[in-house]
């Protein structure tokens, strides 16, 4: 049967407002978990903008830019909200801002303002966040202070930087190294609970699909949260996971070559007309989806049950249910590609890498 092909639609013909940032060089940084930016919350949208950094608040409604907040460094590729602060940050610093004025509660700076250290993203769990660093140092602050609760070094490995995102579940924060383990700390107090090696670096998020945490490095890990035990493993010859999200209970990627195979054959590498986003549950595979070529990265949306996937091209929608690509949205002017939307409704809130950011109608979707 023939696969039905995606309804066209341009971002200026939906959209609502639009707003360009000023002045600025490269708005978005390709993102390494499928948090949204903009980020949606309490009638504001709330952007990161890479180069130069800086965080925009804008009133959903109209698009009227309601503060900015310059950054030392160049920004992240998302913000996340905790409680009545606003987290963002750099590869330097962690910022907790007010949500309504931009102005800093408080900063955390481990290693100071020379080179990079902090590449993971905060993971939250009430009045805790964790946030590891590049020399190996998983952190566990006060949301209201950023006082240090404590802290443990993953390991003496050369290559230990923990840049991935880690997730909180049944009191245990479980994140990755680039030394290929993933491993679980109690949240009370920082003890080690256990630790489960991978088959090469995990640089982005932790997530949980099925009851089961999945730890992407060269390829699929599923993960018994409390005791780490290897329950599912999905790999493919020359290949490797480029990008990975979850669903309630499925697992989204796009591929790439292995590093073994990019660097055999770094000359000859092409990128694809299309891409495939493949779709599992557990380690079976389940849909393979066509998507726009240079699609790049993907989250799943409560408020819809819809995939959106952001590359160069634009934005396209899919239905993990039915496995159908039903709409993708192009820029009616050249851009640098997308980060990923927040969705809410009949809306999608959307930012370019020229710093155009837009609410658009929701293309409808049928049944």
């Amino acid at each position: 049967m023939a696969v039905a092909e995606p309804t066209q639609h341009s971002f200026d013909d939906l959209a609502f407002w639009r707003t360009s940032l000023p002045n600025v060089q490269h708005a978005i940084l390709p993102p390494s978990s499928d948090r949204p930016n903009p980020r949606l919350a309490d009638g504001m949208l709330f952007v990161s903008v890479f180069a130069p950094g800086c965080v925009y608040a804008l009133d959903v409604a109209t698009g009227e830019i309601c503060w900015s907040r310059e950054l030392s460094y160049l920004g992240g590729s998302s913000v996340e909200l905790a409680g009545d602060l606003l987290l963002a940050k750099t590869a330097q610093t962690l910022y907790a801002l007010n949500p309504a004025s931009g102005t800093t509660r408080w900063e955390f700076c481990p290693r100071g303002a020379e080179g990079e250290s902090l590449y993971s993203e905060p993971a939250l769990d009430g009045g805790r966040l964790f946030i590891g660093d590049r020399r190996g140092w998983l952190y566990c602050l006060d949301v209201e202070t950023g006082q240090t609760i404590w802290k443990r070094e993953t390991s003496d490995a050369c290559n230990r930087d923990v840049n991935a995102t880690g997730i909180v579940i049944a009191g245990l924060v479980i994140t990755a190294t680039n030394a290929g383990f993933a491993m679980a700390y109690s949240v009370e107090d920082g003890r080690p609970v256990w630790r489960c090696k991978l088959d090469g670096p995990c640089t982005n998020h932790l997530f949980m699909a099925a009851n089961q945490v999945v730890a992407a490095a060269e390829s699929l890990h599923f993960l018994a949260p409390t005791t780490g035990e290897l329950q599912e493993h999905v790999r493919w010859p020359g290949l490797a996971v480029a990008f990975a999200a979850g669903t309630p209970s499925q697992v989204a990627l796009f591929r790439r070559p292995s590093w073994d195979e990019w660097e055999k054959n770094e000359a000859d590498q092409r990128h694809p007309a299309a891409e495939t986003m493949f779709l599992f549950e557990g380690s079976r595979l389940i849909r393979e989806i066509p998507c726009s070529g240079y699609a790049s990265a993907v989250r799943f949306s409560p408020a819809t049950g819809l995939l959106y996937a952001s590359g160069l091209k634009g934005l396209d929608i899919l239905n993990p249910a039915t496995g159908e690509w039903l709409h993708t949205l192009r820029p009616t002017e050249r851009t640098s590609g997308y980060g990923l939307p927040d969705v809410a409704k009949d809306r999608i809130y959307a930012i370019d890498g020229n710093g155009v950011v837009c609410a658009t109608q929701h293309p409808a979707v049928n049944g």
